[in-house]
Order: structure tokens, then C-alpha cells, then sequence
């Protein structure tokens, strides 16, 4: 592929999930999706660089970022989630002492 490597993507993939995995609260996360799943995210940034790929590689290029992209959100997800409930336990848990 000209313009897309699977290493790049790799690369991208590494960081984006060692940023979300690193992310212990909401606020954190909140920073993490503003740099690694928002518009002008690297992730996001590659895949506008898809209309500049040669047809013939078009498909292939248009796969391997859509399967970057969805771990990364999935493992956004995921965290997300992950965070969402530590932090309504702990808020539950300071409301049932007071």
C-alpha cells in the first residue's frame, strides 16, 4: 500500500490503546477520546487519507484502518464503561456512608 502501512497502523493502534488502558477517570478518558478518537486523531487523520489511495488498493487500505479504528473504539468502549461503573460505586458507596 502506498500511503497506509499495517505498521503505521500498528503504531497508532499501540498508542491510542496504551493511552485509553492508562485513563482511570472520567475525566481522563474524556482527554484520551479528544487525542486518540475525535476528529484530528491520528486514526482519523489516516482514514481522510484513504481518498488518496490508488483504487486497486483502495479496499484492502479502507479494511485495515476500519479494523484500527473499531479496536481502538471498542477498547474505548469498553473502558469507558469500565470507569463509568468504578465511579458510580464509588460515588454510591460515599452516599451510603453520609
Amino acid at each position: 500500500m502506498s500511503s497506509i502501512s499495517p505498521q503505521q497502523l500498528a503504531g497508532v493502534v499501540a498508542e491510542a490503546l496504551a493511552a485509553i488502558n492508562g485513563a482511570t477517570t472520567g475525566e481522563e478518558l474524556k482527554l484520551v477520546r479528544t487525542r486518540f478518537v475525535a476528529d484530528g486523531s491520528p486514526i482519523s487523520v489516516i482514514n481522510s487519507t484513504l481518498r488518496d489511495v490508488p483504487a486497486d488498493e483502495k479496499a484492502e487500505a479502507g479494511k485495515i484502518v476500519g479494523q484500527a479504528r473499531g479496536e481502538i473504539n471498542q477498547a474505548f468502549a469498553a473502558r469507558e464503561a469500565g470507569i463509568l461503573q468504578a465511579e458510580e460505586h464509588a460515588r454510591l458507596m460515599t452516599e451510603s456512608v453520609d
